[in-house]
């Protein structure tokens, strides 16, 4: 399985490293599934930031929740 990441999923995750670059950053990954000629493929399409601190397991799956609906709409 290759993974491939787009510029803007890139740039977003290189730039909030350096940002917040002594703070833990967490956040998700989009993308899809590709298959061509038998090779399968996972394209990153964009990145989600969400926190720079402990993570609390509430606010944690409310944020997966607020991604979740965004994907769907989009």
């Amino acid at each position: 399985m290759n993974f491939q990441i787009e510029d803007r999923a890139y740039k977003k995750v290189m730039l909030h490293s350096l940002k917040y670059s002594k703070a833990d950053c967490l956040g998700v990954l989009i993308g899809r599934k590709q298959e061509t000629e038998g090779k399968r493929t996972i394209v990153i399409t964009d990145a989600i930031p969400l926190f720079h601190q402990k993570v609390m397991s509430g606010a944690l799956e409310i944020a997966f929740d607020m991604i979740e609906g965004s994907a769907l709409v989009d």
